[in-house]
């Protein structure tokens, strides 16, 4: 019996040791919510309208003068940093109302576990859309790097993104498609609706009725795990507002 329970505890060190050494990204998201409150500490005690003018400001600045944190990009928007201990995780900051509205869109779709595959998961935001952290998407370089993303289907030369979205819509809304698609789209959506993952894209089509002719390049992109993402706030927001 002391054999079994010294190989048992041993057993537990090494998971225990495993664990350490390859944090989940949720652990190691953590450290950079931490990092990003410690500088918006300040706002926090002002009065709200004082809050909401000082944030747009100067939110930004400040994270552009801390060491840890590096810009990454910035959009009509919002600007985007990463910190210096993961690059997998971002910290977006309003500009503006409308940036304000972005990011609590994403932190509504990115906390839904029924659309996680679908959209960065969200760690932590500020309630009034100041600021938000989340999955880092890379961007897609080219279409190629989408064909073939569905892999649990397999349907030939006829997979090509421009097929995929087609049958995305069709799978989300049969009724209104049913008299514009050629027979042979409606044959291929047959197929790609077998694939877990196509049906939770279908899943958060139908439910946000998002345009898929702008599925593209420009707002979609990879984040770490290997998961395609939607990245665009804008295809959705009118949703939430």
């Amino acid at each position: 019996m002391r054999e079994i329970s010294e190989i048992l505890k041993q057993s537990i060190i090494e998971m225990l040791l495993e664990q350490k050494a390859h944090p989940t990204i949720e652990d190691r998201a953590e450290e950079i919510v931490d990092a990003a409150k410690a500088l918006l500490d300040t706002f926090g005690t002002l009065h709200p309208l004082v809050r909401a003018r000082e944030m747009l400001n100067n939110i930004g600045d400040d994270f552009k003068r801390s060491p840890d944190f590096k810009k990454l990009g910035q959009g009509a928007f919002r600007e985007t940093f990463i910190h210096s201990s993961d690059a997998s995780v971002v910290v977006k900051i309003a500009r503006n109302d409308k940036g304000l509205l972005m990011n609590l869109d994403d932190a509504q779709l990115g906390r839904r576990s029924d659309l996680a595959i679908v959209f960065p998961k969200t760690f932590a935001y500020d309630k009034d859309g100041f600021w938000i952290v989340q999955e880092r998407a890379r961007t897609v370089k080219n279409v190629a790097e989408l064909d073939g993303y569905f892999k649990d289907v397999v349907i030939g030369d006829r997979y090509d993104w421009d097929n995929v979205m087609i049958a995305l819509d069709l799978a989300a809304f049969e009724k209104k498609a049913r008299a514009v698609i050629r027979p042979e789209a409606r044959e291929f959506a047959n197929e790609l609706v077998k694939d877990p993952l196509f049906r939770q894209w279908v899943k958060a089509h139908h439910e946000l009725k998002f345009d898929v002719s702008d599925l593209d390049i420009r707002n979609i992109g990879w984040v770490d795990e290997g998961r395609l993402v939607i990245i665009d706030s804008s295809l959705h927001d009118r949703i939430w507002n």
